[in-house]
């Protein structure tokens, strides 16, 4: 909070209880009798609160129930596992199942009530489900060494429409990317695996742009990488769930869980 608004917030107390509770001076500021009572009421109030934290944390690790989550490869690149279990031990006696699937295979789970939560990059066939902001990574280019784009330290899209693209990530997500493909050398992938792609692109096939946290590390040898432009967040993962169908008390403590880790780092972006 800047200085300024907390001028203001102080200001608004001030008018609202009638009386000062700071005074101002060159030597600086101190609290009125009624400031001090102010602040030993909000001290009183934190407590409180850090209590009540506790107790309901307390009721929650008490409580049982199962979980099912459908996740994409990407969301658990980005460490879902990790969260998945901190949450576990925290919340020991509530299970919690995880499946693998793409993106549009987790918003249809989702939708037909096959898992209770979805975590995948977010795509049209999300509609009509609420979404939370779960983390985000970049896009790069995977080539062939000696490939005419490896002259660059990062690519732009359009730079990419005279070479064959073996794998992109569904075109609503990248959609000013203009595939060139033939369709007679049938060397497009559906491949579910970003190894799989990495070794198509190895063996020369063509080049595929894939999120950032999927490139292999170490990539394989004769492969190289670099980061694809694109405005945005280029490759959005996102928590989605139906709420008319889920009132569970430990479903939605896992989906506020979830989308509290958003802050935190991840190993490649």
């Amino acid at each position: 909070m800047t200085p300024s608004a907390i001028s203001k917030r102080i200001t608004e107390l001030e008018l609202r209880f009638g009386t000062a509770l700071l005074v101002r001076n060159s030597a600086g500021v101190t609290l009125t009798p009624a400031g001090e009572i102010v602040v030993r009421s909000c001290n009183d109030i934190m407590v409180r609160v850090s209590e009540m934290t506790q107790e309901i944390g307390v009721l929650l690790a008490r409580q049982q129930g199962e979980i099912k989550v459908m996740a994409n490869t990407t969301a658990i690149l980005l460490g879902l596992f990790e969260d998945v279990e901190s949450f576990r031990l925290q919340y020991g006696a509530v299970r919690i199942h995880v499946s693998e699937g793409s993106s549009v295979e987790v918003a249809d789970a989702v939708k037909s009530n096959e898992v209770d939560v979805g975590v995948a990059v977010m795509n049209a066939r999300m509609s009509g489900l609420q979404l939370n902001p779960y983390r985000y990574t970049g896009l790069s280019v995977m080539m062939p060494k000696g490939h005419v784009l490896e002259a660059h330290s990062s690519i732009r899209s359009d730079q990419l429409r005279s070479h064959e693209i073996i794998w992109t990530p569904p075109a609503e997500l990248v959609d000013d990317i203009r595939v060139k493909h033939d369709a007679s050398s049938d060397l497009r992938l559906r491949v579910r695996t970003f190894n799989g792609i990495a070794r198509s692109v190895q063996q020369g096939t063509g080049i595929a742009v894939v999120p950032t946290v999927a490139v292999p590390d170490p990539l394989p040898t004769g492969v190289v990488a670099a980061p694809l432009q694109v405005e945005g967040r280029q490759f959005e993962v996102v928590i989605c769930h139906d709420p008319s169908v889920h009132a569970d008390p430990v479903k939605h403590q896992f989906i506020a869980w979830l989308a509290q880790q958003r802050g935190m780092d991840v190993t490649k972006t």
